[in-house]
């Protein structure tokens, strides 16, 4: 065991002089000593993993650190708890926010009601310093929620013409309140027309020569009616003047 163990503490010297691969192959391999039944291997081998971290891959600690970490909390030997929870909080800034909020602090909030009351603290230690991690991250979601509907705002200020806020039967009311004035204009031109067709006169300015002009037509923006002009004064009858026949003489008789 004591062999086990001081090869152990010394595999931390040989790591700047290891390839990546041989590096991951070596704490693979020491990574299995959390089975070792020696309760001070075990917590040597949580305290090698925090150690060795950042000379590891990103691959590699995503693979490696975090399990073996969840492991040495669960162990029975209160100082193997304690190292992993500083190792779990030395390392912090390998684990990404959303990595925090499911995977390790779920692994820690266990421990916040340990039977030892220096576990307790120190769980308490790595939780309120992992809290900060996630506001701060809250934050940034919030600002970045912020942003996109301030940038999504002017876009859907009107949808199809309508303003967003008005609702289908208020712009279908609107619609044939604009139909129907349109339509009220359109027939008063129209009687105006028949009436001046009906006296021969016009109230109106000349217009083209061309018959049916659309300038003639009224503009569908505008729904005021235009005034029917007076209607003219009937002529008065004269009357018939009667042809008078020259009289018939009768022939005059030798």
């Amino acid at each position: 065991g004591a062999l086990r163990e001081l090869t152990l503490k010394s595999a931390i010297s040989l790591v700047p002089n290891l390839t990546p691969t041989n590096l991951e192959k070596l704490v693979r391999y020491l990574i299995r000593l959390q089975s070792d039944p020696e309760p001070s291997i075990r917590t040597n081998t949580a305290i090698f993993v925090g150690k060795v971290a950042p000379s590891l891959s990103e691959t590699s600690r995503q693979k490696l650190i975090l399990p073996a970490f969840e492991r040495a909390m669960k162990d029975d030997f209160k100082p193997c708890r304690l190292a992993a929870l500083r190792a779990v909080q030395s390392c912090k800034e390998y684990y990404s926010p959303m990595d925090v909020s499911t995977k390790v602090m779920p692994a820690v909030v266990s421990h916040l009601l340990d039977v030892d009351s220096e576990v307790r603290k120190e769980a308490f230690g790595v939780m309120e310093s992992f809290m900060v991690i996630l506001r701060v991250e809250s934050t940034k979601m919030a600002e970045e929620e912020q942003r996109r509907a301030a940038m999504a705002g002017p876009a859907n200020g009107m949808v199809g013409g309508v303003p967003n806020g008005l609702g289908s039967a208020e712009a279908s009311s609107a619609e044939a309140s604009s139909s129907g004035s349109y339509l009220s204009s359109l027939g008063s031109w129209a009687a105006s027309k028949v009436v001046e067709s009906a006296t021969g006169t016009s109230s109106a300015a000349p217009v083209s020569s061309s018959a049916g002009h659309v300038s003639e037509l009224p503009s569908r923006t505008s729904y005021s009616a235009p005034a029917p002009a007076p209607a003219p004064p009937a002529p008065k009858p004269t009357p018939v003047q009667q042809q008078r026949t020259p009289a018939k003489t009768a022939p005059a008789f030798a």
